[in-house]
């Protein structure tokens, strides 16, 4: 899949580069006011990552803040097919780190209507599949190549 291809909405929530690094759909970004966070982005600003172990929809839930002129706004979540691997390395009780790398358009289209929403794909700066946790967890179910 290119780059191209993966920003669009083709169903993917993550991308895994050559090099080992993670792009990664940013997911929830139309519940609550995250559009309007989102919308006053430039792309320079400060993300960070927080675990929410009470999230009522999601044990291993991980939230996306950024940093704008109020404070720290939350715009959405990792994934939960990938959120369930990096909150085992987060409680493990290692940071793990993202950055803006560009925005999208999201179309979600319902029976009778399409809703377009500004969508934002982040680059995870450490490579998970060299995290000790995550190749044990893989030999462990008997699949010693990852990637």
């Amino acid at each position: 899949m290119s780059i191209d291809e993966f920003e669009r909405d083709n169903g993917e929530s993550f991308m895994l580069l050559k090099d080992g690094t993670h792009l990664i759909k940013v997911a929830g970004i139309s519940y609550e006011n995250r559009q309007e966070h989102i919308e006053k982005m430039t792309g320079e600003e400060e993300i960070e990552l927080k675990r929410e172990k009470e999230n009522e929809f999601d044990e291993n839930a991980i939230a996306i803040y950024v940093t704008l002129e109020n404070g720290k706004e939350k715009i959405g979540y990792i994934p939960a097919d990938l959120a369930g691997k990096l909150a085992k390395i987060m409680d493990s009780g290692d940071e793990l780190h993202i950055e803006f790398y560009c925005f999208t358009t999201q179309t979600y289209t319902h029976s009778d209507y399409k809703v377009s929403y500004r969508g934002l794909i982040v680059k995870l700066k450490e490579k998970i599949y060299e995290h000790k946790l995550f190749r044990l967890r893989e030999l462990f179910k008997g699949n010693a190549n990852s990637q």
